[in-house]
């Protein structure tokens, strides 16, 4: 039985030729490599350094602890991030305690506010990672 997937994976990617076609060789994290014909790569892959994410890999990026931010701000130096909080170790989900986090905003004059995503902000590609 077949099933359809979309994926969300953070690889490594360099431009290498196979059987004279254009393409790219992808190196997971867990360091498999693969090699994809270049129409598929520039159809399904996006660059994350000096590229623009869009909000579902803003959401992979803040679960591997990047800062992001939108150029379409109006406040620059703002950044996105996510928090964890705290753990409830009175309770026990799978044998370890849950963990509460969200998503908080750095605005430029300082501080720390809980941050609520727009719809303007989740259609948005002009996200990018920051340091």
């Amino acid at each position: 039985m077949t099933h359809d997937c979309y994926s969300t994976k953070r690889t490594t990617v360099w431009s290498q030729e196979r059987d004279g076609k254009p393409g790219y060789a992808i190196k997971y994290q867990d360091g498999y490599i693969s090699w994809c014909p270049l129409e598929t790569f520039e159809r399904d892959y996006r660059a994350v350094d000096g590229g623009y994410l869009s909000f579902g890999q803003v959401i992979e990026s803040l679960k591997a602890s990047k800062r992001v931010r939108r150029l379409g701000w109006n406040g620059k130096g703002m950044s996105l991030k996510l928090v964890t909080t705290w753990q409830d170790n009175t309770l026990m989900l799978n044998g370890h305690p849950p963990t509460y986090s969200f998503i908080a905003m750095f605005p430029v004059g300082g501080g720390i506010v809980p941050w609520l995503a727009s719809q303007a902000d989740m259609l948005a590609d002009d996200w990018e990672e920051i340091a």
